[in-house]
């Protein structure tokens, strides 16, 4: 749902929907959603300011629901998975400990068993 910008102030707390990138131009499915706190706003509310960036007029301050929570938490999960996966890949793996190998084989399996099953279908 969208906000009436029209109604915000200084100092209020609102939400902004945010693309994820995923490569050059490419986006994932859904947006993060980020808490911000208005700082400043321009006389004829053409920008708004907050703590975190300025935003034009028609910048995506949202109310979230239920949907729109979901689907945060999803974006935020493919952004934990894509940055763990390129960090795992300048590793040297044989550095790690016999305790930690085994430990990261267990959850490798279980990342396999998702990998094959979303190619079998």
């Amino acid at each position: 749902m969208k906000v009436d910008k029209e109604k915000l102030n200084v100092n209020d707390t609102v939400f902004v929907s945010k693309p994820v990138l995923v490569g050059y131009n490419t986006y994932f499915r859904y947006h993060i959603i980020r808490e911000e706190r208005i700082t400043r706003i321009t006389p004829k509310r053409t920008k708004i300011e907050t703590d975190k960036g300025i935003y034009e007029y028609s910048a995506p301050f949202v109310i979230p629901d239920e949907k729109d929570i979901r689907e945060n938490n999803i974006a935020r999960a493919f952004l934990s998975i894509s940055s763990t996966l390129k960090l795992l890949n300048k590793q040297n793996i044989s550095l790690y400990t016999d305790d930690e190998i085994m430990s990261m084989y267990e959850i490798a399996k279980q990342l396999k068993e998702i990998i094959d099953t979303h190619n079998a279908k």
